[in-house]
């Protein structure tokens, strides 16, 4: 399961770098997923996404980790809702910007950090 998180999180950062948008069947995904999942799942999803950037040489940040546990959830049918943010207050223009993502059971990637932020978007 890591090796393909690993392919799958380098496809996400090319597609990021080429196109600049998000890829529309990663975010709307088919609604007929199961409620809950399992906590273990969701948690070792949680631990390799956020270890994934240490492991690839492309840029791997909150928007791409989001996108890729995004995917994951679709194929394994778990409900999860993506969010963007926007911190006006922010020193950076990169840190005006934060993508996170979250399930029924629990918080996945990029949850250190989202009470900064306000929510822009949100895919449920």
């Amino acid at each position: 399961m890591r090796t393909a998180l690993f392919l799958i999180g380098n496809v996400i950062s090319i597609i990021h770098i080429v196109y600049k948008k998000p890829v529309k069947t990663i975010l709307e995904p088919d609604s007929n997923g199961f409620q809950s999942g399992n906590p273990y799942l969701i948690f070792l999803v949680s631990q390799l996404i956020e270890g994934m950037p240490y492991h690839i040489p492309m840029p791997f940040k909150c928007y791409e980790r989001a996108l890729t546990a995004r995917f994951v959830f679709n194929v394994l049918k778990v409900k999860s809702v993506f969010y963007i943010g926007f911190n006006p207050k922010a020193a950076t223009r990169t840190e005006k910007l934060h993508a996170w993502l979250e399930t029924d059971i629990g918080d996945v990637c990029g949850f250190t950090i989202k009470d900064r932020y306000v929510v822009l978007e949100k895919y449920a």
